[in-house]
């Protein structure tokens, strides 16, 4: 399922959400599906969504990286549980966020990963403004305390109190172009 969502040209369309069960099942039979090897943003939510996921999609996890298709399955491995049996977030074998969402969510709370959601959108455009973008419209208790956009690029808004959330300010990396600014 794909829906573009209401970040104004930010993001572009999101591939998913898959039920990360019924994805792992027919990698072979959709292997059109798989994540691009192109910059964008991947998410985890609890809940199936359309359009955006925003709102009450209950979204865990919200990650970038330049080569979508390697970094989900760095996610994926951890999150799967193939990670260490310790809890401390430098102990994850391939990524932090996969390996902090086993042991504080999934193990924690007696959740299946399977039965979590997974989607990602390839991008044309900064990745740390798209995902301060995505973040915005997620619930306060799910954003970060700090923000990262580039340093061409504002403070985003924190929406809840109307106030400027503090960011560090960073290099913008062109997907179009390949190169930072």
């Amino acid at each position: 399922m794909e829906a573009e969502t209401e970040a104004a040209g930010a993001l572009g369309q999101w591939t998913g959400p898959f039920r990360i069960r019924d994805y792992l099942c027919h990698v072979v039979r959709d292997h059109r599906a798989r994540p691009p090897d192109s910059p964008g943003l991947y998410l985890l939510s609890q809940r199936n969504w359309q359009r955006s996921p925003a709102g009450r999609t209950g979204v865990l996890y919200v990650g970038q990286a330049m080569y979508l298709r390697y970094r989900v399955g760095q996610f994926l491995s951890d999150l799967l549980g193939f990670t260490s049996d310790d809890p401390a977030e430098e102990e994850a074998y391939q990524h932090r966020g996969g390996h902090q969402m086993w042991h504080r969510y999934c193990v924690g709370r007696r959740i299946e990963p399977a039965d979590l959601y997974l989607a990602w959108c390839a991008l044309a455009e900064c990745l740390d403004c798209a995902e301060a973008k995505l973040l915005e419209s997620l619930p306060t208790k799910w954003k970060p305390s700090t923000l990262r956009t580039c340093s061409h690029h504002h403070a985003v808004p924190d929406l809840p109190t109307s106030r400027l959330v503090p960011v560090i300010a960073r290099t913008c990396f062109s997907a179009k172009n390949g190169r930072r600014s």
